[in-house]
C-alpha cells in the first residue's frame, strides 16, 4: 500500500532507505508536510545547531535524487517539498536543477548548506532554521525566496540571481 515515489525510492536506494526517507517521500507524494518535529510545541533555536541533536536525520541526497530522477520528479506535486523539524545530513545539492517548485524548510539544521547555483525554482522558503553556506549564484526564482528567523554560517551568494518576487531575510 506505499505510493508510488516511496516504491520508486526503495527501489533506488534499497536497503539504505530509512524509515525517515519513507515518511519523507510519502509525505510529499501525499502533498503534505514531512513534519518531523517530536510535537507540535518542539522549539528549535536557529543559531544553536544543537536544537536539532534529537531530530531525526534525513540524507540531503533524498531530496537531490526526488529532483533530478526523472521519474520520481514527475511524482513531485505542485506543491512542493514542506519538510519540518528535521536535520538534513550532507550538502543539499540542487546545482543546475530545473525544479518548478517550492522548496519550505521550516525549523530544520541543514548542516552542510545548500546549492542552488543556476536552478531554477518555483519558491524558497527557509524559517526557523539554522543552514552552513547558501550557494544560489546565477539561480532563477520565479517567486519569492524567505530567510525569516534563520541563522546562515558561511554567508549567501546570490551573484547575479533572479528573483522574480519577495526577496526578505
Amino acid at each position: 500500500n506505499e505510493p508510488p515515489l516511496v516504491r520508486l525510492a526503495r527501489d533506488h536506494f534499497g536497503a539504505a532507505l530509512t524509515e525517515t526517507d519513507a515518511k519523507f517521500f510519502a509525505s510529499v507524494a501525499g502533498n503534505d508536510w514531512a513534519d518531523f518535529r517530536e510535537s507540535n510545541d518542539a522549539v528549535y533555536d536557529a543559531e544553536s545547531p544543537s536544537s536539532w541533536d534529537k531530530s531525526p536525520v534525513l540524507k540531503a541526497d533524498r531530496i537531490s535524487w526526488l529532483c533530478s530522477d526523472p521519474q520520481a520528479a514527475k511524482m513531485i506535486p505542485h506543491r512542493g517539498i514542506w519538510l519540518r523539524g528535521v536535520r538534513l545530513e550532507g550538502n543539499l545539492d540542487l546545482y543546475r536543477i530545473d525544479a518548478p517548485i517550492s522548496f519550505t524548510f521550516y525549523d530544520c539544521l541543514i548542516s552542510e548548506g545548500l546549492n542552488i547555483a543556476h536552478a531554477k525554482l518555483q519558491e524558497l522558503d527557509i524559517r526557523n532554521s539554522c543552514t552552513a553556506a547558501i550557494s544560489a549564484r546565477g539561480v532563477q526564482i520565479a517567486e519569492n525566496v524567505y530567510l525569516l528567523n534563520s541563522a546562515v554560517f558561511g554567508g549567501l551568494d546570490f551573484i547575479d540571481a533572479q528573483v522574480l518576487g519577495d526577496f526578505d531575510f
